[in-house]
């Protein structure tokens, strides 16, 4: 969509990142707009990597859409701790050293002998994940992973931020239910039409469909009922 709305003037390229599980291959196709269709297109050049400002929530439609986002980046920073233990693994063995080593997992005898191999390994065979009660030397357990001694303070950082972001949203949760009011109340009354006129007039949060058949309004009230 970012591609397709930008001003003609600018040369707009995309990067997606793909991966196989069958080849345990990653890497990423580049994309770019040619005419009314999009083209896939490789160039080695060095490039500017614009980020786009993220999305101003406002309204009591916003404050609900906020519930998904905060939910969503929870997800996926909890995610990323997974590769960044693995990100790390590397850089352990080989940045600004060369040190060779066999995977953790104690069935397994691969060997990593340049930068790359183990993430590939480890994404491909999940041979970063704890699949016994046996801890290697010099490690400490985070959930279900196996972590370098050396990285543990650095985790034990990153993590405290998690938590109160589940919490902010149960607040806004809590918020929006105790403005929604009850059924046949003027207090649901005055949500429901904030709401609705909001998803008619506000282009920051324009459907195809009719308001009341949109799916933010259905998911809405289903959250708010729930």
């Amino acid at each position: 969509m970012i591609i397709r709305g930008h001003p003609p003037h600018i040369e707009a390229y995309a990067s997606l990142h793909r991966s196989s599980k069958k080849d345990t291959h990653c890497g990423r196709n580049h994309w770019q707009l040619s005419g009314d269709k999009t083209s896939l297109v490789s160039f080695d050049e060095t490039w500017q990597h614009i980020f786009p400002p993220p999305k101003i929530f406002r309204g009591p439609v916003g404050r609900y859409q906020q519930l998904d986002y905060i939910y969503e980046r929870h997800r996926r920073r909890s995610r990323a701790i997974r590769f960044l233990l693995i990100e790390a693994r590397e850089r352990h063995h080989f940045e600004g050293r060369s040190e060779p080593f066999v995977c953790i997992n104690p069935r397994c005898s691969a060997r990593f002998i340049e930068p790359g191999q183990w993430t590939v390994h480890a994404i491909a065979t999940e041979h970063d994940k704890i699949t016994t009660d046996w801890v290697p030397e010099d490690h400490w357990v985070r959930d279900e992973y196996w972590v370098l001694d050396e990285y543990k303070a650095e985790f034990h950082r990153h993590e405290p931020g998690l938590k109160p972001m589940l919490r902010w949203r149960t607040e806004i949760l809590e918020e929006l239910r105790r403005d929604w009011g009850k059924k046949g109340s003027m207090k649901r009354w005055k949500a429901e039409k904030a709401f609705i006129n909001q998803l008619r007039h506000d282009p920051a949060y324009a459907h195809r469909r009719p308001p009341r058949q949109c799916s933010t309004w259905i998911e809405y009230k289903c959250a708010m009922n729930g």
